[in-house]
């Protein structure tokens, strides 16, 4: 089962452990157009190699992230990383809604075309 964690616990996470690889597990122009600041954007929907490519790592600590505690894409994202073998592995389950409902800003970067 993959850990759930608060977002007090994924700023404690972040804080203490800074390589952290916090991933949004939305499409492309989801990521542009907003994404917690230092997140990489992986979709759910990659294939294996590129999921791979993104993190070759398979000890990193890996936190995945989505819009909000309804969307699945970080679940579905962890339980596929956990498959290929990533052994650290948890989900922000509150995602961009709980990021901004808490004040925090989201950083915006170009959309793809």
């Amino acid at each position: 089962m993959t850990q759930l964690l608060t977002l007090a616990q994924l700023q404690a996470q972040r804080a203490a452990q800074p390589s952290t690889i916090l991933i949004d597990a939305l499409g492309e122009r989801c990521f542009a157009a907003e994404h917690i600041p230092g997140a990489i954007n992986v979709p759910h929907t990659v294939s294996d190699e590129v999921l791979l490519a993104a993190v070759p790592d398979r000890h990193a600590t890996i936190v995945t992230y989505c819009a909000n505690p309804a969307c699945q894409n970080s679940h579905i994202l962890a339980h596929r990383l956990r498959v290929l073998g990533y052994t650290n592995v948890a989900v922000f389950a509150g995602g961009k809604k709980e990021w901004t409902e808490a004040g925090l800003e989201l950083t915006v970067a170009a959309v793809p075309a």
